[in-house]
């Protein structure tokens, strides 16, 4: 589904810029186009900026890495069949934004610096998911915690994954009146 495809591309941006490999001139690129993605509908937008905008967000990852919503992706793949990588992201990406903009500093650092507003962009990417996904995910989490904290994209994460973080996703979930 095209929603959840735009929630990865958007995972691929937020995550990088949050990493510990990103640097000064990444993060402002990302920032660039974080800002391009807050002005696109993911379902009826232009499909053709989507692309461009998906591959320069790869690329971007491809140098800083991704986080903890695609360390949760690709141990939940094979626990969820028939979900997909892209629907597991969306599913998680709000709450995942909520607890890096909570506990990053390279994520505050780079939202000083560009005008980027985490509250605004975890509402908005609310909508490529349904609270049902999320709490499927989140419910399922804690019997494959272990896999997950192994992931090398959760080792690049934009902040520290501590004891308790699966409490904290639920929180960061919470925020959202979509999730009860």
């Amino acid at each position: 589904m095209r929603r959840w495809g735009a929630a990865d591309v958007w995972a691929h941006a937020l995550e990088a810029i949050a990493s510990p490999l990103g640097d000064v001139v990444l993060r402002a690129e990302l920032a660039r186009i974080i800002h391009e993605l807050e002005s696109l509908d993911p379902v009826d937008g232009d499909a053709l900026r989507w692309l461009e905008l998906s591959g320069r967000a790869c690329a971007a990852q491809a140098r800083a890495g991704v986080g903890l919503a695609h360390g949760i992706a690709h141990v939940m793949e094979a626990q969820l069949p028939g979900w997909g990588h892209a629907r597991i992201v969306a599913a998680v990406l709000p709450a995942v934004l909520r607890r890096t903009a909570a506990e990053s500093p390279r994520w505050r650092d780079a939202a000083a610096a560009h005008d980027l507003d985490a509250a605004a962009i975890a509402t908005a990417l609310e909508a490529l998911t349904t609270p049902e996904d999320t709490l499927t995910v989140l419910d399922a989490l804690p019997a494959h915690w272990l896999r997950v904290l192994r992931d090398p994209c959760t080792r690049m994460s934009g902040y520290l994954i501590r004891r308790g973080e699966l409490d904290a996703l639920r929180e960061a979930a919470r925020a959202s009146e979509a999730v009860g």
